[in-house]
This record gives C-alpha cells, structure tokens and sequence, in this order.
C-alpha cells in the first residue's frame, strides 16, 4: 500500500554540510503536488515556490519507484562567484511517505521526508565546486481530494509509519 503524494505541502530545508558561504541554515518553501496519474501513488509534478518576495520557483516532475520520489533538475543560476559570474547547478532531490491518513477514500501523505544534494557545475576560482547537502521535510497543509475536511482536522496515521519504505536516497 503506497500513499498518494497529492496537494500543497509546507516543507522545510536544513542545512547538513556546504562549503559556500551565506547559505541559512533552515528554509521554508511551498510544494504544489500533482499526480500525473488518476489513483494511486505514481510520479507527480512538484512545483515550489519560496514564501521570501520576490517568488523564484520551480516545476519538474519527480519520478516513483520502489516507494522513493526521484527528481533532478537544473538551476541556471544557483550560486555567485564574488561580481565575476553565476554558477549553474544540478539539484537532486530524493523523498518518501513518512505518515498518510485516509482522505476521501485514499490513503494521502500528510508527511513526507527526505534529502537534497545541489552540485555546481564549475568552480569559483581555486575554492572548488559549490556543494550543499539538506534534510527536506513537509507535512500537508491542503489535499487536492475534496472532502470539505481541512488537513489540520485530517487524522496522521503515524501507527503505519513503520510499514513504509525507508529513504534510498544517499550520495
């Protein structure tokens, strides 16, 4: 039994280890998910969006298999070396279930968990490549499945946490 990953989550970023400089240590952005199939969990479209104006966001689709959300994507202007030039990156994400609960006859997410490893393409002078590696974790906040039930009233079911899959994400 896998849950669906659908509706807009609230997730945190932390920072586990960088070598650049001016990074925050904790950051909160907003995932708008999508299934890309009718039921079920199976790949899904994430856009994310910061909550700081101005509002850069992304939108890749993140891949399932084995019960992990796979995605990559490419981020042309990711880091800065000094007023020189900017570094393009390749981040790569990796995600589960964590806690699901019954919504309108599906079993939904209401937690998910996982990292994040952002690699830049090329070096700042002699300092090597930027590297930045963070915990990601969210929890529901609106189902798309229609019930008239606000997330916050939907019950977790943390008693399933320990059937689900571990995360298989590890550089």
């Amino acid at each position: 039994m896998a849950a669906r990953v659908v509706g807009t989550y609230k997730v945190k970023y932390v920072t586990i280890s960088t070598n650049v400089s001016g990074v925050e240590n904790r950051e909160h952005r907003t995932w708008f998910v999508t299934p890309v199939c009718q039921e079920g969990a199976c790949d899904v479209m994430v856009e994310s969006h910061w909550r700081k104006p101005p509002s850069p966001r992304w939108r890749t689709e993140a891949s399932f298999a084995r019960g992990q959300y796979l995605l990559k994507r490419d981020e042309p202007k990711a880091y800065t070396c000094g007023d020189l030039y900017t570094i393009p990156a390749v981040i790569s994400y990796g995600f589960g279930v964590t806690d699901m609960a019954l919504v309108g006859g599906h079993w939904v997410a209401t937690r998910i968990r996982g990292k994040l490893r952002s690699e830049g393409t090329r070096a700042c002078g002699q300092g090597g490549r930027p590297e930045e590696r963070r915990a990601i974790s969210g929890t529901l906040v609106r189902s798309s499945i229609s019930t008239g039930t606000p997330a916050a009233a939907i019950p977790s079911a943390r008693r399933l946490s320990h059937l689900l899959p571990r995360s298989r994400f590890r550089r």
